[in-house]
Parts: structure tokens; C-alpha cells; sequence
């Protein structure tokens, strides 16, 4: 497994939003597990939507919906598309404060054969 680190940029700077495109390094890597080593987020409104800051994954196989609230701890695998194409890992952040929380997340890309392959899980953010 190849791991690459998800983690805001340290310029000093906030940001609104930060892109990571991840390209699997061969054609035998089905599934990307994704561990929020440090996650937190602003909370979901009261119909629990993501209106201020989000996570989202996208370009791959599987449906994810918009994590917010707290995720630190949790994992979640992600299907990769059999066709290729990169997935794009993306932290929106609406709402910048002062004192912004930082995120740190661990891509893993596991190849097909793997017996670490899991099923998708999604985060339990609160």
C-alpha cells in the first residue's frame, strides 16, 4: 500500500478550499482507504446538511455523501473506478476563523488482490 497525507497547507494562510487529485501508481489498485487522522469540521445544520464546511470524494465509483462535524478517528474505503481517472479528495471550508481546526487524512491505495480490501464504510461524523 502507497500512503500520501491530506493535510492543510501550513502558509500561514487560511483557506476556503484545498484539492488533492490522487492518480493510482498502477492499474491494480481498486480501492483507496481514507483514514481522518485529525478531521473536524464545522456541524451539520438542523437537517443535518452540510451548509459551512465539508469534506467530498469524488471521480471514483462509489456515492459519498458530504462528511462534516467531527470525523477524527474513522476510516472509510472508496472505490475506485476500473477505467481509471483520478479521484478528487476536496475540504470546503465556507466559514474561516481564527482559530481554523487542521485535517490530516491518510490515503492508502490498496491493489485488488489485497486481503485489506474492505467495503465501504462512511465516517459516524457528529
Amino acid at each position: 500500500m502507497n500512503n500520501t497525507y491530506f493535510t492543510e497547507p501550513t502558509s500561514g494562510t487560511s483557506t476556503q478550499s484545498c484539492t488533492l487529485n490522487i492518480n493510482r501508481i498502477n492499474s491494480n489498485i481498486c480501492q483507496l482507504r481514507l483514514d481522518f487522522d485529525t478531521l473536524t469540521l464545522a456541524q451539520p445544520n438542523r437537517n443535518g446538511q452540510c451548509d459551512k464546511d465539508k469534506f467530498s470524494v469524488s471521480g471514483g465509483m462509489s456515492n459519498v455523501p458530504q462528511i462534516c462535524g467531527t470525523a477524527t478517528g474513522q476510516h472509510m474505503y472508496y472505490d475506485l473506478d476500473p477505467n481509471g481517472g483520478a479521484v478528487k479528495l476536496l475540504i470546503d471550508r465556507s466559514v474561516i476563523n481564527s482559530s481554523p481546526s487542521p485535517w490530516r487524512i491518510r490515503v492508502a491505495q490498496i491493489p485488488c488482490d489485497s486481503k485489506y480490501r474492505g467495503d465501504l464504510t462512511y465516517p459516524d461524523a457528529t
